[in-house]
């Protein structure tokens, strides 16, 4: 029988609940002690629950240097591995009146303060603190659209996992190089919505998913390295779950282009129960390993990808299931 335990989550309550309760888990109640399991946004003032807490989030302040997409363009800059070229003013674009480019604000979420411009319009929409990236156009299409992946990834105890599966999120536009427009190109408005243009899809259902999976785990593991030591800050019961959204080239080549720090996990029936339920339980079998026989989905799981270094060697596909 598995030994009770106590959760709470001011984000994605429901999904919480449908994911924990299974295998043990108890909602918290007012005037509880103790938290077992704590994934709690602070954002905006909110305060924590006053209660001695197991498992709870890394602070933040060890986690923006990801989230904000002008410090991790830097960092990759710093270590040699930027993918996709960033600038910081208009006046160090390359002239090459042809390029198109993504002038973003860095703090921005959800396709806010993103606009698609080509080289001569980069001043008319940039703005101070703003980041002009250079956009991928050479993008493998799913029924002629675009498409990213968003791919869950778990920092714990100075090791880092990579969940095995994860969304598709197709845009409602089929995709032409020269349409600057953002359906086209960036917009996802409706994807919870299961009528709407914008579909949501489980990555596993990816005509070319193993092969991708193996490249996509080796990209977090590399460019997450930068930030392993940092984020080992923390507590040894502290944790964190990234968002990783990923563009695929044609030639199958995955291409991480922003990390979000505490993403969001509603999506829509299908996504929630197959995917976003699945990952939540095989986070709690990271840090409880007792409850990996009573997972509901037991292929889904976390694969370690990388370690703080000095401790093992880097493994990549050392499955914690």
């Amino acid at each position: 029988m598995l030994r009770s335990f106590v959760f709470l989550s001011n984000r994605a309550a429901k999904v919480f609940e449908q994911a924990y309760v299974p295998l043990g888990g108890v909602p918290y109640q007012n005037g509880v002690h103790n938290i077992d399991v704590l994934y709690y946004c602070t954002f905006g003032g909110k305060a924590k629950p006053i209660a001695n807490i197991g498992y709870d989030l890394v602070d933040r302040k060890l986690t923006i240097p990801l989230d904000d997409k002008a410090k991790f363009a830097k960092a990759l800059q710093g270590a040699g591995l930027e993918v996709l070229k960033t600038y910081f003013s208009p006046s160090e674009l390359p002239e090459n009146p042809d390029a198109l480019w993504y002038v973003k604000n860095p703090l921005a979420a959800g396709g806010k303060d993103i606009f698609c411009v080509q080289t001569a319009d980069v001043e008319s929409v940039f703005k101070e603190g703003f980041i002009i990236q250079e956009a991928v156009t050479d993008v493998d299409l799913l029924n002629l659209r675009k498409y990213t992946i968003r791919v869950y990834v778990l920092y714990f105890a100075g090791c880092l996992y990579c969940f095995n599966d994860g969304l598709l999120v197709i845009h409602g536009k089929e995709y032409q190089k020269d349409d600057l427009g953002a359906e086209a190109q960036f917009l996802h408005l409706g994807y919870d919505k299961t009528e709407g243009a914008v579909k949501l899809e489980k990555f596993s259902d990816h005509p070319h998913y193993q092969a991708l999976l193996g490249k996509i785990e080796h990209k977090v593991a590399e460019v997450f390295q930068i930030y392993l030591s940092s984020l080992s800050q923390s507590s040894e019961s502290a944790y964190c779950i990234f968002g990783v959204d990923i563009l695929v080239r044609e030639s199958l080549e995955p291409v991480i282009i922003e990390i979000n720090d505490r993403p969001n996990f509603v999506h829509n029936q299908d996504i929630n129960q197959n995917v976003n339920v699945p990952m939540l339980q095989a986070m709690l079998g990271v840090f409880r390993p007792e409850v990996l026989p009573a997972l509901q989905t037991p292929t889904r799981r976390y694969n370690k990808v990388s370690m703080i270094r000095g401790s093992d060697p880097l493994k990549l596909h050392d499955q914690v299931i």
